[in-house]
């Protein structure tokens, strides 16, 4: 049966004013991902490094500062009659995001079109905007759509810019259960940055190798022993004695070892690099 909500919260003064500011960042996560209460209870320094460790996992992407932001969402349908009104339903918040960030980044944010998944706004006071659980954990909004739409190219006046659109699934979730978590340090947080390994070599003592960042072609320097994954082509491990990092060609590495057969090499996973936090998408093929 369905029941009404009669409970109605007062509405007096109080001595926290916080209301949401203008956006600035977002950051999409996965349906499930969370800020537990435990950790906002810990501080601002738990919070940052638990954000961190989930960009390193992928659970979550850090988007660049925007550029220019767009409220776009659906209004209230109401219906009218010589006798009344009333409201149909409520309008789906929406908005219209610009970047004018490089071609690189508009071709990445293409792989995060998504019509599942939430959203963290970031707004230029430095408060998360979510909602919350019933266990006083914190999560991003959801989202029925994000679609990277085609770039608006230089016009002489004006930059070119990736258009974003974001509309939300829950029309209520913000207005009934809406929570603003303030936080100092976001943009400390690194980002993911795709890095591309190169074969220049192989031999059964010694595969070499180039890696450098894949939006503009810097060598990637000062990786070290574990930062490298070397396989043979049935998956087996293969064991790397030691990177010796050339010193006259910036992101140039040696992968010694003994009895390398041909199989792949590639970086390990962002959580385990030693320098955060960039990922080799590709593995490359070694041939012995």
């Amino acid at each position: 049966m369905a029941k009404c909500n009669l409970i109605k919260r007062p509405l007096g003064i109080g001595n926290c004013p916080s209301m949401p500011e203008y956006f600035r960042r977002k950051i999409t996560t996965k349906q499930g991902f969370s800020i537990p209460k435990a950790t906002i209870d810990a501080g601002n320094a738990a919070i940052i490094a638990y954000l961190q460790t989930a960009i390193l996992n992928k659970d979550i992407y850090l988007w660049p500062q925007m550029f220019a932001s767009e409220d776009q969402s659906e209004e209230t349908v109401y219906q009218s009659t010589p006798l009344g009104k009333r409201a149909v339903r409520e309008g789906f918040p929406e908005w219209l995001i610009s970047y004018s960030d490089s071609l690189f980044s508009h071709t990445a944010m293409y792989t995060h079109r998504a019509t599942t998944g939430r959203s963290i706004f970031v707004d230029t006071a430095g408060q998360l905007h979510g909602t919350s659980n019933d266990a006083g954990d914190f999560l991003g909004l959801s989202m029925q759509l994000l679609h990277t739409e085609k770039m608006k190219p230089n016009t002489g006046s004006e930059v070119a810019t990736s258009p974003v659109r974001i509309v939300l699934s829950d029309t209520l979730e913000f207005d009934r259960d809406g929570a603003l978590l303030p936080v100092s340090g976001i943009n400390t947080l690194i980002e993911l940055t795709e890095a591309t390994v190169s074969v220049v070599s192989s031999i059964a003592t010694a595969v070499v190798v180039d890696v450098k960042i894949s939006a503009d072609g810097t060598p990637l320097q000062g990786l070290v022993n574990g930062d490298f994954i070397l396989l043979t082509t049935a998956g087996a491990a293969q064991t790397i004695s030691s990177v010796v990092e050339s010193p006259s060609i910036p992101g140039r590495y040696t992968l010694n070892g003994t009895g390398l057969v041909t199989g792949t090499v590639n970086l390990a996973a962002p959580v385990d690099i030693s320098i955060p936090a960039y990922e080799s998408m590709t593995a490359q093929i070694v041939t012995i």
